[in-house]
């Protein structure tokens, strides 16, 4: 993790939206979340909580 005070080049930053990701239908790389907390979260996106 990186902010302004402990990088303060935002030239060199890279903002990445999991929820975005979700939502537009991808899945996020594995490595930054696991695949099935990403289907979790993506059924919970599309409205399918189970309740």
């Amino acid at each position: 993790m990186a902010s302004t005070r402990t990088c303060p080049h935002p030239t060199a930053w890279l903002t990445v939206s999991g929820t975005a990701v979700l939502a537009a239908g991808q899945a996020p790389p594995a490595h930054s979340l696991r695949p099935k907390v990403a289907a979790v979260l993506a059924r919970l996106l599309a409205g399918e909580d189970g309740r």
